[in-house]
């Protein structure tokens, strides 16, 4: 009896042991212990949101699948449907059909156009597979969304002009979106813009989706135009090691120059979403795979650089920085550690 009794416990510990052997292989079957090269957007690090969580969330404005739904945001997804006006523009262009007819042929090319990419822009975004998780919705959320960003871009430039658009008769508006639209959380794949921009794109517009992103944000880092040239004198900040700074060219703030014991920096424009822009950028550069670490070396230099009150003042006044918050630095310095007044 007690012989057959220990049988039996050894088959239930064998049993036992094969469930989990097999559990595990199927575990690391699922589980993708290497990251694709396809993706380029990512969440943010739950540690990092210790920091400043306003700098990765999004204030008004959900782009994308990962903020999509948020109770806070909802309210201006009725100003985000640029689509119609989209359509109508498109279809006045293409066709004298009827407009009902010839609306759905355009709104079927759109779609159909997104579904072709669907896979390819759901590998954009790590950590998930939206294509698979949403469905329709997915594309759904890429048609609209990225809809509505390139004819921002395009208003922007004055491309486009509809003189009752909320975003652009309101002043907050326009703020909050950039805000929002430099958040790595907040983005929608490239592809998808390019996709709907040459899909929609008429014969007198001369500028490329690029131009127009890169007009849209120009004033982001400096409000120098890019012509700006002129060079301020030469300012010691550190007298034990004779170091002097002036006013570079704005065509880049990364294009910092030494020479001659001189440290040539671009302008750089300290305005509301000054921080939010280079705790993005960090934590795309750690993200991305084999990212040179760009802006993360950019942000140690200035946290280095800036360590007084008198340091940030001696900036300012010669335009190395334009700081429109009025910024004084903590007692424990830092180049992003600012506080207002």
């Amino acid at each position: 009896m007690a012989a057959q009794s220990g049988r039996s416990n050894e088959h239930v510990v064998i049993n036992v042991q094969s469930s989990l052997v097999s559990f595990l292989n199927v575990e690391l079957r699922d589980d993708c212990l290497s990251m694709p090269h396809s993706c380029c957007i990512f969440n943010i690090p739950s540690i990092l949101f210790r920091h400043n969580e306003s700098s990765f969330l999004p204030n008004c404005f959900s782009i994308g699948p990962m903020h999509r739904g948020k109770e806070h945001l909802v309210a201006v997804e009725k100003i985000k449907k640029y689509l119609k006006g989209l359509l109508c523009r498109v279809i006045k262009a293409r066709s004298e059909e009827s407009k009902e007819n010839e609306e759905e042929k355009v709104l079927s090319d759109f779609v159909n156009a997104v579904k072709l990419i669907e896979k390819q822009a759901s590998a954009c975004y790590a950590g998930h597979n939206f294509a698979a998780e949403l469905g329709d919705e997915f594309v759904k959320t890429m048609l609209l969304d990225g809809v509505f960003v390139i004819e921002l871009l395009r208003r922007g430039a004055e491309e486009v002009k509809e003189p009752d658009d909320p975003i652009f008769s309101m002043s907050c508006m326009l703020h909050y979106l950039h805000h929002d639209l430099i958040l790595l959380e907040n983005q929608i794949p490239w592809l998808v813009l390019e996709i709907l921009f040459e899909k929609t794109r008429l014969p007198r517009e001369t500028k490329f989706l690029v131009e127009l992103a890169l007009s849209f944000f120009a004033n982001t880092f400096t409000s120098d135009s890019p012509e700006t040239s002129c060079f301020r004198e030469k300012k010691k900040i550190s007298s034990i090691f004779l170091i002097y700074f002036k006013k570079g060219k704005a065509d880049s703030v990364l294009d910092i120059k030494f020479k001659d014991g001189c440290v040539e920096i671009p302008p750089l424009l300290i305005q509301e979403t000054t921080e939010t822009i280079f705790r993005n950028l960090i934590v795309y550069e750690q993200c991305l795979l084999h990212c040179p670490p760009i802006f993360t070396c950019y942000a140690m230099f200035l946290d280095d650089l800036i360590n007084t009150n008198d340091d940030m003042e001696i900036l300012c006044k010669h335009d190395i920085f334009d700081n429109w918050l009025g910024w004084k630095i903590q007692p424990k310095g830092g180049g992003l550690d600012g506080e207002q007044p």
